[in-house]
């Protein structure tokens, strides 16, 4: 296994870890501040649909990154009327406790929305690293340096006859291998 992707796995790991821990705490606040307003028999549903929203916005704004296109406003209001939505109900639930109860209880919905954001800026890396793959310079670059050497730039520039700027791109795809 590369240093990279070590690192990546324990990102992935770690940030998942994070998001579960969160979600369950930010979940229980939902529901405590939805029962005590009158929706006792379906309080569950609440944290669903608040941060799924965040979910699905985030895999919008996904989508038009992969597709490289630009991402719809109602995807980043979405994603910021989920934020909202989910913060306001966490700090809702401890304002009894005061300004530090408060910040306190806001604590899981940010780790949750960033640890969402932090797992899908991850797969559109990887997702853009594939497309680097794809394109014919890197798998000649590949195929010129088989053994997972990073080159110099003048000596990637000669071996592919390619630009200077060309070869930067191609020296880091290619140090991103080992």
């Amino acid at each position: 296994m590369t240093y990279a992707r070590m690192i990546q796995r324990v990102t992935a790991a770690t940030v998942t870890l994070v998001a579960l821990a969160a979600g369950v705490l930010s979940a229980r606040h939902c529901i405590t501040v939805v029962s005590a307003n009158g929706e006792s028999g379906l309080a569950w549903i609440y944290p669903v649909s608040i941060d799924g929203l965040v979910l699905a916005a985030s895999m919008s704004l996904l989508s038009a990154a992969h597709r490289k296109v630009a991402a719809s406003r109602l995807a980043w209001v979405m994603l910021w009327a989920g934020i909202a939505a989910t913060t306001a109900v966490n700090v809702l639930a401890s304002t009894q406790h005061g300004a530090t109860g408060c910040l306190i209880a806001a604590w899981p919905a940010l780790a949750l929305t960033g640890c969402i954001e932090l797992l899908l800026g991850m797969v559109r890396t990887a997702a853009d690293r594939k497309t680097e793959l794809a394109d014919p310079l890197m798998v000649a670059a590949l195929t010129a340096y088989p053994d997972g050497t990073v080159p110099s730039r003048a000596s990637i520039r000669r071996t592919l006859s390619i630009s200077d700027s060309r070869a930067k791109r191609v020296q880091a795809v290619l140090a991103a291998q080992r």
